[in-house]
């Protein structure tokens, strides 16, 4: 009997960890889902977010449904053990971020080929088994994790000995462009319950961000009127429906060093949900597109041609392009340039570069040296170490209110 109740409520608290919406669940249900986020974050914490991944799919664990800060806060004060159990995954949300942050920079270490496609390997596998589940923070760590995975494939393009087919192979398992838009529109109408459709492939962003300003104004229409009724009230956008209060809690003109971070933690930060695109995917796909078109990488011209003045590599990669231009279409002194990144090993999605750069800033505080010494290559062991000491020290990232 005890060994069918156990059953039981693992399959209860495995069905609650993927559910972000329906029935309200019985105490015990949510009871058994946080115990199973519990052990989710002990083994991440003992094997490291490699060694919970291939536990995570041995075990069939599924990702938890992370939810917004946002949403956290409408859940009615009388539902304790709901509220609790959502802070918990937003608490495990965040140490996979933060453990994705300390992989990004021992990316940023020279390392052999085998351990690119390794490190592709990983961050492939991770950002399937997180984005099995589509919640707010699901969709945030899918998308630092694949382009993340950008960074090593970057460099396997570069090895002209490593087979393209492989890395096409590795490249269909990133997100495609459908499925994504799928996924953040799925998340828009859980976060704020509306009606977003889905944008056509063509002009997708402008579509979202079409939708997206429509709703941002009637919330603050909807806050005028609320502070005109309670001029004394300290948060009126607590006032208005939660389908528009999203919109309005939200920092739109934000820069953090990492966005991810302050993404999944921040309550004031949802308007990347509406579809902010990292570049590094586009460049990596063009720079693969002009190996397979040229078949090599040169360093310099054949002739002076003054297109990029005092920048060899991207006048040979401009020359050696003119065939192909009219064809293919693509720019390529931007291949040139992301060769150089690769070359100088400073090849970064967003996230890492800005990681990296506000990193950098507390290893040189000087202003002057960190101008002269930003470019410097710093092993990946002290910037993890100023990384855990910036968490430490910044209040930004104490535990969550439970």
């Amino acid at each position: 009997m005890k060994i069918h109740s156990a059953i039981l409520l693992s399959i209860i608290a495995c069905s609650l960890l993927a559910s972000g919406s329906g029935p309200v669940a019985q105490s015990t249900d949510y009871e058994a889902a946080t115990e199973q986020i519990r052990i989710y974050a002990k083994a991440l914490e003992k094997e490291g977010v490699w060694g919970f991944v291939a536990t995570a799919g041995a075990n069939g664990w599924i990702a938890p449904h992370i939810h917004s800060a946002h949403f956290v806060h409408w859940i009615p004060a009388a539902e304790v053990l709901r509220s609790r159990y959502e802070w918990s995954k937003r608490d495990f949300g965040f140490e996979l971020v933060k453990a994705l942050d300390i992989e990004s920079l021992k990316i940023v270490d020279p390392a052999s080929t085998q351990e690119r496609e390794m490190q592709v390997e990983r961050l492939l596998s991770f950002s399937h088994w997180i984005g099995g589940t589509r919640g707010f923070g699901n969709f945030a760590l899918k998308m630092r994790a694949e382009n993340l995975s950008c960074i090593p494939l970057g460099h396997l393009i570069a090895d002209l000995d490593y087979p393209t087919d492989k890395i096409e192979k590795l490249l269909s398992r990133q997100f495609a462009l459908k499925d994504r838009l799928r996924f953040q529109i799925e998340v828009l109408n859980e976060e704020a319950p509306d009606t977003f459709t889905m944008p056509g492939l063509a002009n997708w962003e402008e579509a979202l961000e079409k939708q997206w300003r429509k709703r941002m104004k009637r919330a603050y229409d909807l806050y005028e009127d609320e502070w005109a009724k309670h001029p004394d009230a300290t948060h009126p956008a607590g006032m208005i429906p939660r389908k528009y209060s999203f919109y309005f809690d939200n920092q739109d003109n934000f820069d953090p060093f990492s966005l991810t971070t302050f993404w999944v933690r921040d309550l004031r930060f949802h308007i990347c949900i509406r579809g902010r695109t990292d570049p590094v995917s586009k460049r990596l796909h063009n720079f693969l597109l002009f190996r397979k078109a040229i078949g090599k990488f040169p360093l310099k011209p054949t002739r002076p041609l003054g297109s990029f003045p005092g920048e060899e590599i991207q006048e040979g990669f401009y020359e050696a392009w003119q065939p192909y231009e009219d064809k293919l279409g693509i720019h390529p002194g931007a291949s040139g340039y992301t060769y150089r990144e690769i070359r100088e090993n400073r090849f970064f999605d967003y996230d890492t570069q800005n990681l990296v750069r506000h990193l950098k800033r507390r290893v040189f505080p000087d202003t002057k040296e960190f101008v002269a010494r930003q470019n410097d290559y710093v092993p990946s062991s002290r910037l993890i170490r100023e990384y855990r000491d910036w968490l430490f020290t910044n209040p930004r990232f104490s535990p969550e209110k439970k």
